[in-house]
């Protein structure tokens, strides 16, 4: 995509956050024409100079999927070679104590930068990133403070899941760390408070329309037979905008129950499912259609057994919708588990979050699927709390061009660590 490496770098600027420059050129090579590409401002001194006043300090590439605790490689700085640097902070973070954690963290991180950094990474949909992937980033240490600045990078897939949770599952170490004092996890939700203006969904599609019309010629030019593609593709960029700025004024009102003074966590009895009532629902694309059903009074299945939730494609032949539910937990893994059933179910095309009809959890993708027709079927989803205590959104959806999906008899096990 050609638009969301420059968006994104713009919002990051307006947010306060150092990201590299990004626009668009066209390019030959001995009289060959290549194409047309994004064009971005490397990492490098020159990128650190424009934003801190000492560009000595160290810079760090994230590398692939790998955190704080991992051999980072070393890109530019005259700081130790020995990654002390990246070590104290990873044991800041990792301290048992919160108290200690707290002080500890406040000597090698900027804090409320990570914070912001961390909330345009949630309110951006940036899965790839490191607070929701642990991938895509960058860390400069100034040699003024030794104080680490989290850099984003990897831009190109944000923006697609209008519904991604922004106050869902954050398992890299720092972010982790931070959201595990409420005081920090209250001032995160304030940052996203504060840069909800520069998500505005008309503000963007508008940006994104400019840009369109600069690119389109050029792009017709190219690739004529590929022009109505093109088009299709900023028209629906920004109808995701505009839809995931309403879901991030909306997840704003909802009330987070790791905020919520003496609001007790789920509790298990030994590796007993617990039930899973009282879903809602959430339509990210407006063909979409969701309904309950009380199965024992209306006899919708054989069964007649509790509540069927239940996602229609509509007409427009393009759906994403989904039945939530959040629940606050404790550190540990569990198992989400759900009776699914789908009738005539056609995927759509080059979904990352997950093909067909599945269970997740907020801000993660998902292997399990079901297409085309099916009766009921158990469908589960494995996944991990690594904070103390933690919200999280569990997700039974529909991304398809046709068809329906019911689910029924929800349940959450807590498994053996």
């Amino acid at each position: 995509m050609y638009t969301n490496e420059w968006l994104c770098s713009t919002i990051c600027r307006e947010a306060g956050i150092p990201s590299p420059r990004v626009t668009h050129t066209r390019v030959w090579l001995n009289d060959r024409e290549l194409g047309l590409y994004v064009f971005k401002e490397g990492f490098d001194r020159h990128f650190i100079k424009r934003h801190f006043r000492d560009s000595s300090g160290n810079l760090y590439d994230g590398g692939f999927c790998q955190d704080i605790d991992s051999e980072l490689e070393k890109d530019a700085g005259d700081g130790p070679d020995d990654l002390s640097d990246l070590r104290a902070l990873n044991e800041a973070c990792t301290e048992a104590e919160p108290e200690q954690r707290r002080a500890q963290m406040k000597k090698f991180l900027e804090v409320e930068a990570f914070q912001v950094f961390m909330a345009f990474e949630m309110m951006a949909c940036h899965w790839d990133g490191y607070v929701a992937n642990r991938n895509n980033y960058r860390i400069y240490f100034p040699p003024d403070s030794h104080r680490a600045w989290f850099l984003p990078h990897g831009m190109d897939q944000m923006f697609q899941d209008p519904g991604f949770q922004t106050f869902g599952q954050t398992p890299a170490i720092v972010a982790s760390a931070v959201r595990s004092l409420p005081e920090w996890n209250a001032q995160f939700r304030q940052s996203v408070t504060k840069l909800l203006p520069l998500f505005e969904g008309n503000r963007l599609a508008a940006r994104v329309q400019q840009l369109h019309q600069k690119l389109r010629p050029t792009f017709l030019e190219l690739n004529p037979d590929g022009i109505s593609q093109f088009d299709e593709q900023m028209t629906q960029l920004q109808n995701r905008m505009r839809e995931r700025f309403g879901c991030i004024a909306q997840q704003l009102l909802e009330p987070d129950p790791a905020l919520e003074e003496g609001s007790p966590a789920m509790e298990f009895d030994d590796s007993e499912p617990v039930a899973l009532e009282n879903w809602d629902p959430q339509q990210e694309t407006q063909d979409s259609q969701l309904f309950r059903i009380d199965s024992a009074e209306n006899s919708v299945d054989d069964s007649g057994d509790g509540v069927v939730y239940s996602i229609a494609v509509g007409d427009l032949s393009d759906c994403v919708a989904s039945w939530r539910k959040t629940v606050l937990l404790v550190h540990g893994s569990y198992r989400f588990v759900a009776q699914v059933r789908v009738n005539d179910v056609v995927p759509r095309l080059n979904d990352d979050r997950g093909v067909g009809a599945g269970l997740r959890v907020s801000g993660l993708n998902r292997d399990n699927t079901l297409v085309s027709s099916s009766d009921w079927s158990e469908v589960s989803y494995d996944f991990n709390v690594t904070e103390e205590q933690q919200s999280v959104q569990l997700v039974a959806e529909l991304r398809a061009t046709k068809g329906t999906m019911s689910m029924k008899k929800a349940k959450l096990v807590r498994l053996e660590p």
